[in-house]
């Protein structure tokens, strides 16, 4: 056997674990990635002065509302939920506080 096929059988014995060392960084680097975007929270909003006119959802007279916009297979409903529920037993001080949940289930499955 010659030195230059000794060096190519040589070769071919490193791609494998080469092969898997960085299949296995790129599937840890996209899960690290993929927690990482399911972790951070969307830009806030600002909530209208003014009730929207053109509005299918009424508004509760005299009273604080809280309305919540979720998707049911979000990870961050739960917290949401959680977040208003706190929200409005804090605000209830004065007046009883209206809760409005709308939950939105797209037509191409997250």
């Amino acid at each position: 056997m010659t030195y230059a096929e000794k060096t190519f059988i040589g070769a071919h014995r490193l791609v494998l674990p080469i092969l898997a060392v960085l299949s296995s960084a790129t599937v840890i680097a996209g899960a690290a990635a993929l927690i990482r975007f399911d972790g951070t929270a969307g830009v806030a909003g600002r909530a209208p002065l003014l009730w929207p006119v053109n509005s299918k959802l009424t508004k509760a007279s005299k009273r604080p509302q809280i309305v919540v916009f979720a998707h049911p297979k979000c990870s961050c409903t739960l917290n949401n939920l959680a977040l208003a529920l706190k929200t409005g037993q804090a605000a209830a001080v004065d007046a009883p506080v209206f809760g409005c949940g709308l939950f939105s289930s797209p037509k191409v499955a997250l």
